[in-house]
């Protein structure tokens, strides 16, 4: 999971704010023996929960995507709506299997699209990849982003 942190000072005679810091904060679940584990996918259970975690998801991916570039020729999926295109009848269920070409997903820095690779494995993409690192590693390897 990876949490945007933002910290604002305030002056306390003008009561003016100013921005002094942002930060991503990545969290990684591990096992007693400090191996990374599988954590359960966020489920929001009531139409607001639906709601929000729809729209923060957009919010995020946008400005990720403006902040950080996009590989040129990839199709963007929005995490949230994953589920969707891996089914039976999904985009890149489709894609993957009429083509017979692997998936390989991406993002800022590698946890989600890691998660995204053992959701589409478990609707039997098993040739599923992910670039390890994100776009971030991708970028530092000298590869195009727009």
């Amino acid at each position: 999971m990876e949490v945007g942190v933002k910290v604002w000072v305030e002056h306390t005679i003008s009561g003016t704010l100013r921005h002094v810091a942002s930060a991503y904060l990545t969290f990684v679940a591990v096992d007693q023996q400090g191996r990374r584990v599988r954590v359960p996918p966020l489920a929001p259970e009531t139409e607001e929960e639906q709601r929000r975690y729809h729209d923060a998801g957009r919010r995020r991916e946008q400005g990720e995507r403006e902040r950080n570039g996009v590989i040129p020729g990839s199709l963007h999926v929005p995490y949230p709506a994953l589920p969707e295109h891996l089914g039976a009848g999904g985009i890149l269920n489709e894609l993957a299997k009429s083509t017979g070409k692997q998936i390989l997903f991406y993002c800022a820095f590698g946890e989600r699209s890691a998660m995204a690779v053992q959701a589409a494995q478990d609707q039997g993409l098993a040739s599923a990849r992910h670039i390890e690192g994100g776009v971030s590693a991708w970028k530092k390897a000298g590869g195009a982003t727009r």
